[in-house]
């Protein structure tokens, strides 16, 4: 077991959630400045545009699951004879 320094889970939370921290950053600030004289509808349509296009882009850019889980299949892919493309991801 690795033991983190209190940095160091910060800066592992920031790298893990840092899209959704800047969409939520980006929110707030579209936010402040259209609501500040008020509230239009043209207003809520521009937040409403990018929280879709927030949740658009989470949805097409987060990575899913594997296809392949176990490793014998993965094995007997790699010795197929065919070319394989390993990828390794990380759900953060």
């Amino acid at each position: 077991m690795v033991i983190q320094s209190p940095t160091e889970r910060q800066m592992q939370f920031l790298n893990q959630h840092s899209f959704t921290l800047t969409g939520a950053a980006a929110l707030l600030a579209l936010g402040y400045f259209l609501l500040k004289d008020g509230a239009t509808g043209s207003d809520w349509l521009a937040l409403g545009a990018l929280a879709l296009g927030l949740g658009i882009a989470w949805w097409f850019l987060s990575p899913g699951p594997s296809t392949l889980t176990q490793g014998e299949q993965i094995a007997a892919r790699i010795g197929s004879g065919e070319p394989v493309l390993l990828e390794f991801q990380s759900p953060y």
